[in-house]
């Protein structure tokens, strides 16, 4: 998988399994090359350090609050805090009798929809994936600008053309000065896009609401929630926030950041981190509790992984995920066994 600044070629991360009353729980600590701090290499000291003191806090009667304090007290990194909330929000949601996503918001969209990722400079045409998406019921799209923007134009007016009511968002991933991104976005108007993720490679607020001004293309945040340290003064001039929680971290992050989008007026858009089912499953409950549901969202990315715990998983149907198919019971642990090597 390409974007303006890596390829990606494998993804590699740690599944966490906790059994408790003859039940499982899971998490996933999976940091992404390019825009998590940590590193993959940093993670296996710590578990094997810190995975008892862990179990001690999940065994709590209030697992959740002891990781909070847990994080205040020790710099953990995102990914880590990312896959132990998700062990213990399933521990105590288990123990309520609710679902996850019920559990942390009470009331959630009774679905989401989400998007598809269609390259535009493979070999392969990018119509017949379209083709496929919209016959499975996807309705948004989302292609990856930055390399080659001749080539790039050609193709999303060519499936404009063909799809005059698809929904269409590019990510150009930080690959442009303010003036190219103006002059590009400018050019991109007449197609109608819904909106561009992270399109200056030197993001301030002054740029942003510069560009803000000489386009109407709506401008959304990414990686720079966990790139600049003033991300927040951004938003002023965006509408769209696009969280990865496994870049992020704890869930209560998350809640201070919704926060935050909620007073200027973002809509937040959840997407993947490119992680397993595992992973996947906990940002669409998520995604389900804090997510816009008139934006689709970045949660059918397993297609891009050539192997996966459950690549069904979370199910999307007719370019949905509907919150009472959620159930992390589908997880199948016999074969997360054999295709993980045990960190002990």
């Amino acid at each position: 998988m390409k974007n303006s600044g890596r390829i990606y070629y494998e993804r590699k991360g740690i599944i966490f399994v906790l059994s408790s009353s003859g039940k499982k729980y899971y998490g996933e600590a999976a940091p992404l090359p390019g825009f998590s701090n940590e590193t993959f290499e940093q993670l296996a000291p710590v578990v094997t350090s810190q995975h008892q003191q862990w179990l001690n806090m999940l065994s709590s009667p209030s697992p959740l609050k002891q990781l909070q304090n847990y994080y205040k007290a020790r710099e953990t990194a995102p990914s880590l805090q990312f896959a132990l909330d998700s062990v213990a929000t399933q521990l105590e949601a288990q123990q309520a009798g609710k679902k996850i996503s019920t559990f942390l918001f009470g009331h959630t969209h009774s679905k989401i929809t989400v998007n598809g990722l269609v390259p535009l400079l493979q070999e392969a045409s990018p119509i017949t994936a379209i083709q496929e998406l919209t016959r499975d019921g996807f309705n948004t799209v989302k292609c990856k600008v930055g390399r080659n923007f001749k080539r790039e134009y050609e193709q999303l007016t060519r499936i404009r053309y063909l799809f005059p009511d698809l929904r269409i968002r590019v990510d150009a991933n930080r690959a442009w000065t303010l003036e190219e991104a103006a002059t590009r976005l400018k050019t991109l108007e007449p197609i109608g896009i819904e909106y561009c993720e992270e399109p200056l490679r030197h993001p301030s607020p002054s740029a942003y609401d510069k560009l803000r001004r000489e386009t109407s293309v709506p401008l959304a945040l990414d990686e720079s929630v966990n790139i600049e340290p003033n991300w927040a003064d951004l938003l002023d001039s965006c509408s769209i926030l696009i969280l990865k929680p496994m870049v992020i971290g704890s869930f209560s992050t998350l809640f201070t950041i919704r926060q935050q989008a909620r007073a200027t007026g973002c809509k937040i858009v959840f997407t993947s981190s490119l992680e397993s089912s595992i992973g996947r499953m906990i940002t669409a409950a998520l995604a389900l509790g804090m997510g816009a549901s008139d934006y689709a969202h970045g949660l059918a990315t397993g297609s891009v992984l050539s192997e996966d715990f459950a690549s069904n998983l979370p199910n999307i149907h007719s370019g949905s995920i509907r919150a009472d198919e959620l159930d992390f019971g589908t997880i199948n642990p016999t074969l997360i066994a054999s295709k993980a090597k045990t960190i002990r």
